[in-house]
């Protein structure tokens, strides 16, 4: 299945729990990830300020392959 490939090739379970940018009214993405008896929560704020981190980079990678099996909790958004 494509999302676990993604949550493993993105090293899901390594990535900080939080990454934010300093500035205000942004949209704040929070995914939990359940696999093999393990879980972890990855929260970004700001995510269009941080997608040149890598470990960002790896979570949005996450991100848009769950959205591609359920829809966006967040009105209007799609898989970028």
């Amino acid at each position: 299945m494509q999302l676990v490939k993604a949550v493993q090739d993105s090293r899901f379970y390594l990535l900080e729990e939080r990454y934010s940018y300093e500035v205000t009214d942004n949209p704040t993405l929070i995914l939990r990830v359940t696999m093999n008896r393990r879980s972890h929560e990855v929260m970004e704020y700001a995510p269009d300020h941080l997608k040149q981190s890598e470990e960002v980079a790896a979570f949005l990678k996450v991100w848009n392959q769950v959205l591609r099996y359920v829809p966006s909790p967040n009105p209007g958004q799609g898989v970028e």
